[in-house]
């Protein structure tokens, strides 16, 4: 009805009847809601086949549309359940390929569905990939990338998660991205994947915000609610998130990464601790962990079949890290109420963590490491 039609209205120096200008608010208060929520730019995955119907394999259908879209476009996954089978490719992680799922290289794209628990990607049984690759290498070009209000479901139940990576059905991540700049997830349930929920891998300036990564791997696989390695920039966010029961730290930072700020998580329930920066071999510089709640981490465990009794972990495990800020955190119930650094970490700045009666954090450094109480403001 409205397509190509246009209309000039000039009011200037006239009286428009009241009757007139009512006439013209009921029109634009009764147009269908899609002549506003689809553009040109928006494409539904249903228009290329895709059926949200929890058996049919959609990952062509959907894999067809994030081919399709341009550069200032919107993938748009409707309500219902969008099984995923068949990869689309493989992308190489360090030495290796892995099969993904869905892989997006275009730029400037937001992929968005109807919100948590109503738009759901779900891996097939035994199937043994990434969920959704995002990535920027010889090959695709993605950037500035926002995925929004989706779940992402790994189906563990239904994969082998009875050996540790790269056994069984386990690869590194469910949702991946790779070399890009200004990756943001935000509004995203991830849970039940036996790997890493997001990985984040030589990112610059990542935003991951207000998502709700869950119940991820187990005491064999591990897998941690978010990993980011190498991640450079000026300004990456990891902010507002709920990171619960996953099978290895709620959040993992390692790789070389810089200039990251970790702030206002509730990070609880974690097998291994609620926060590991770092290993012996790469430094990490200009972290900022700030006012996040961690509670319950780094429980022991029992040894299972030919794997050794897990210790106690500390509630921030820190290993080779430099001029980076732990402050305002609440760390209560965890193995240990620590917050652990060692392995040459220096020029950190450690203040008023505490637990929720006011009781401060104990700090314990090796011999290698040491720390001050003057932390800048913020």
């Amino acid at each position: 009805m409205f397509r190509g039609a246009r209309m000039k209205l000039n009011f200037r120096n006239k009286k428009v009847p009241l009757s007139f200008m009512a006439t013209v608010s009921l029109i634009f208060i009764f147009l269908p809601t899609s002549v506003f929520a689809t553009t040109s730019s928006t494409l539904n995955v249903k228009d290329f086949g895709a059926t949200g119907d929890g058996v049919t394999d959609d990952a062509p259908a959907i894999e067809r549309a994030l081919n399709a879209v341009q550069s200032g476009g919107t993938v748009y996954i409707p309500t219902g359940i969008y099984r995923l089978a068949t990869s689309s490719g493989q992308i190489q992680n360090g030495a290796t390929d892995f099969d993904c799922a869905l892989i997006l290289g275009t730029a400037n794209v937001i992929i968005r569905g109807d919100g948590e628990g109503l738009s759901i990607l779900k891996l097939g049984d035994h199937t043994k990939m990434r969920m959704l690759a995002v990535v920027k290498d010889t090959t695709h070009s993605a950037d500035n990338v926002i995925i929004q209000d989706l779940t992402f479901d790994g189906n563990k139940a239904n994969r082998d998660g009875t050996v540790p990576y790269p056994g069984g059905d386990v690869v590194p991540n469910m949702l991946f991205g790779l070399n890009i700049s200004a990756f943001q997830i935000n509004e995203v349930e991830i849970t039940s994947g036996l790997e890493d929920g997001v990985g984040c891998w030589a990112c610059i300036d990542p935003i991951i915000k207000n998502i709700y990564s869950h119940d991820i791997g187990n005491a064999i696989v591990g897998a941690s609610g978010i990993s980011i390695a190498g991640t450079l920039g000026k300004g990456g966010v990891v902010k507002g998130n709920r990171l619960i029961r996953n099978g290895g730290p709620g959040l993992w930072v390692t790789g070389g990464a810089t200039n990251v700020e970790i702030s206002g998580n509730v990070i609880e329930y974690n097998f291994l601790s609620g926060i590991a920066l770092g290993n012996p071999a790469e430094s990490l510089s200009g972290i900022q962990i700030l006012n996040n709640h961690l509670f319950g981490n780094g429980l022991a465990r029992a040894a299972i079949g030919s794997f050794p009794e897990i210790t106690p972990k500390p509630a921030i495990s820190s290993t080779y890290i430099f001029d980076s800020i732990i402050e305002g955190n609440i760390i209560q119930g965890n193995g240990t109420d620590r917050i652990s650094l060692r392995s040459n970490s220096s020029d950190d700045h450690i203040c008023s963590n505490t637990n929720t009666t006011g009781v401060p954090t104990q700090i314990l450094t090796d011999s290698t490491s040491s720390y001050d109480t003057n932390c800048p403001a913020q």
